[in-house]
């Protein structure tokens, strides 16, 4: 258990050389925890920067960059708890991986009550970005919020961004709010690219529920859709009146 800790220093990870197949894991206050574990009211204001030239794309060899952890794995038996922490650092960098204002990929993990407060601009060729958690498997999301307002990246590579999460698969959020407007801006003009983008998920994928959800009516100037691409079960009481 992780309790009550709070960090305001600058987390380096990775470098820029090739490491294909080599992951990486950054966190504000861990970078990986695995088994039956909980993070408890942790604060990160800390720049936390990923610096992993790696190009492979999935949930055990990526990189993966969050606020206050990188990578959490529980069990089907024992889920990771991320309850009350919030991350207010002004960058959060990745070159090649998945980015999570709070964390980077989750597995077996519910949060509850947790925030970032900041907009991600500074990825690079990143896989996803949400503004919770970059991707999700087998996770709950419950009264969450990301108050930021855009999530983009210096280069585009596979486009996959979410108010709350990059990708989603078997997941349920419920009473989360986003307020993203901004998603994957190109930087040579500062115009919005085609995205998987979505107002609470970026591609969900099977078996993920999408309840009591809150956030912008609008992304890119256009009407935002509660996820980029792939179907959800609509469990009521979503609305973009944020």
């Amino acid at each position: 258990s992780i309790n009550e800790c709070v960090n305001s220093g600058y987390i380096h990870g990775g470098n820029s050389t090739a490491h294909n197949g080599k992951t990486c894991f950054t966190g504000g206050i861990v970078a990986y925890l695995a088994g039956a574990s909980s993070i408890n009211k942790c604060d990160n204001s800390g720049v936390v920067y990923n610096n992993q030239r790696n190009n492979t794309d999935d949930n055990v060899g990526s990189t993966y960059n969050g606020g206050i952890a990188g990578y959490v794995l529980g069990t089907a038996d024992g889920h990771i708890l991320i309850q009350n922490c919030n991350n207010t650092a002004s960058d959060m960098f990745s070159r090649r991986g998945w980015v999570g204002g709070v964390v980077g990929y989750s597995e077996y993990a519910d949060f509850v009550g947790c925030s970032f407060s900041k907009d991600v601009t500074r990825t690079c060729l990143c896989r996803g970005i949400g503004g919770i958690v970059g991707w999700g498997v087998n996770t709950t999301l419950s009264s969450c919020s990301f108050t930021g307002t855009e999530l983009s990246a210096t280069q585009i590579q596979t486009n996959r961004a979410g108010g709350i999460a990059g990708k989603l698969d078997g997941c349920t959020v419920d009473g989360c709010n986003s307020y993203v407007e901004t998603m994957m801006a190109e930087p040579s003009t500062g115009n919005p690219v085609n995205v998987d983008g979505g107002a609470i998920v970026g591609i969900s994928g099977e078996g993920n529920t999408i309840k009591n959800c809150h956030y912008k009516a609008t992304i890119n100037g256009a009407a935002a859709n509660i996820a980029g691409t792939g179907s959800f079960t609509d469990g009521g009481g979503n609305a973009a009146d944020l």
